[in-house]
């Protein structure tokens, strides 16, 4: 089994940091060699009650990226050695091979709970471990996009329970993992459509400003012909006049 994978820092984050961007289109997995699991989470800390919000992030995961993920919170046990990577992580690939044997179309998600742990602590270690064969999909970018998901939801609103950022994390990273990079062409035609409506915009406006003024001038005169005494007018003009405003 080989996997790809890592660890979760979510250190020095903050709710309105940056999300890393996709920086090209991918094409979902084929799942026809992996086996659908109907386990999408073990709470072995008691903290995502029914779970049916994370299931919802988790299922969102995997209907745009073809990868299913598993969330796994882990309860302390005394042979945790944070402060060792290696040892931890190796935790994790058992685990995987555990859940999901030879089968490497599966995403783990596992955080080891520390001593006295609980839920607004979170003080333990978090990691991922991809199968091989979701590298079509999970590839350095995408791994990236999938970290910085959990370093901004992880040191976001603390108001929020477990359940829901887990949800958050996962329903983001799917989405940007296959969303793709904004291409040229299409800024091209925004900035060219943007161009174009104050073009337009500009030249109404201008129509408006002068039709405004012409009604304007128009009125200003009636008004002053109007204003001047019929004694001012030849007997000729004032016999104009009349007939010009008669009814």
């Amino acid at each position: 089994m080989i996997f790809i994978g890592g660890l979760f820092t979510a250190l020095g984050g903050s709710l309105g940091g940056n999300i890393t961007k996709s920086n090209e289109k991918r094409e979902k997995m084929d799942t026809s060699n992996t086996t659908y699991s109907n386990t999408w989470f073990v709470d072995e800390l008691g903290w995502l009650g029914r779970g049916s919000k994370l299931r919802d992030g988790l299922e969102s995961f995997y209907k745009k990226t073809g990868v299913q993920p598993l969330v796994y919170l882990a309860e302390y046990k005394s042979d945790y050695d944070f402060k060792n990577y290696d040892y931890m992580y190796a935790k994790a690939e058992a685990l995987y091979d555990e859940l999901f044997g030879s089968d490497e179309g599966h995403l783990l998600f596992v955080y080891f709970a520390c001593k006295n742990d609980y839920p607004s602590l979170m003080d333990g270690k978090a990691f991922y471990i991809c199968g091989k064969q979701t590298e079509v999909v999970m590839d350095e970018n995408a791994k990236s996009i999938l970290e910085s998901s959990y370093d901004y939801y992880y040191n976001g609103d603390a108001s929020i329970s477990v359940e829901e950022m887990l949800a958050k994390i996962f329903t983001r990273a799917g989405k940007e993992i296959m969303k793709g990079p904004i291409r040229i062409r299409y800024v091209v035609i925004i900035i060219v459509s943007v161009v174009g409506a104050i073009v337009v915009i500009s030249l109404l406006f201008k129509w408006w400003k002068a039709r405004k003024a012409q009604k304007n001038k128009e009125a200003e005169d009636l008004e002053r012909i109007l204003s001047k005494p019929l004694e001012t007018f030849g007997k000729s003009d004032v016999d104009d006049l009349k007939d010009k405003y008669k009814d």
